[in-house]
């Protein structure tokens, strides 16, 4: 369900916003076809960065879709961090 949701959230920024990018639907395409659960732009000012959700089996798989169809650099979470927290209060 996150996957598709991320999906639905992609294509608002990108229909309703226009802030995708051709290069951005690449990587969206590769990466869905390559076995990503979903896909959707990230960042502020024009969708300079995407993200990925798919399984760690899958990970590399999707990885290497995404530099073939243009990705300048791609990284593998696998242990993702705990959120926010505070580190001094003052």
């Amino acid at each position: 369900v996150l996957g598709m949701l991320m999906s639905r959230h992609h294509e608002a920024l990108r229909s309703g916003l226009g802030l995708s990018t051709p290069r951005i639907e690449e990587l969206k395409n590769a990466a869905l076809s390559a076995g990503a659960w979903g896909f959707k732009l990230v960042g502020s000012g024009g969708g300079g960065c995407a993200v990925a959700w798919t399984s760690e089996a899958k990970a590399t798989t999707v990885s290497t879709a995404m530099k073939k169809a243009g990705a300048p650099m791609t990284w593998i979470i696998r242990q993702p961090s705990s959120g926010a927290s505070v580190i001094e209060e003052n």
